[in-house]
C-alpha cells in the first residue's frame, strides 16, 4: 500500500515506521515543522514537503496525525482528491472528514 502522512510528530513517526516495518511504502510526509518532516522522511524513504505549500501525491490511504488542535484547520486547506483519509486525533470527531 501507498501512504501518505500528515504530520512529523511521536505518532506519525510511529506510524511511518510501523507501516514501512509491514511492508507498505510511505511515499510522502507533509509537515507543518519542514526539518522535522525531513528527518522523518529519510527514515522511511519517503518525499517531504511543507503543509503550508504541497500538493498531495497520488496515494492508497492519507493518514492524517496532527494534534487535535491544528487538524480541522489542515483538513478544510487540503485536496485530498478523492483518496481515502483517516485520523488519529483522539477528542476529534470523525465528522471532521465528512466533507472529503
Amino acid at each position: 500500500m501507498i501512504i501518505t502522512i500528515i504530520g512529523s510528530g511521536n505518532v506519525a513517526s510511529t506510524l511511518a515506521k510501523l507501516c514501512v516495518q509491514k511492508g507498505h511504502t510511505i511515499q510522502q510526509i507533509i509537515a507543518r515543522n519542514v526539518e522535522a518532516g525531513d528527518r522523518l522522511a529519510a527514515q522511511v524513504r519517503g518525499k517531504s514537503a511543507d503543509i503550508a505549500d504541497c500538493e498531495l501525491l497520488e496515494a492508497d490511504l492519507i493518514i492524517v496525525a496532527l494534534s487535535d488542535n491544528s487538524l480541522p484547520g489542515a483538513i478544510a486547506k487540503t485536496d485530498f482528491k478523492e483518496m481515502p483519509v483517516v485520523h488519529t486525533a483522539g477528542s476529534v470527531s470523525i465528522n471532521v472528514l465528512k466533507n472529503i
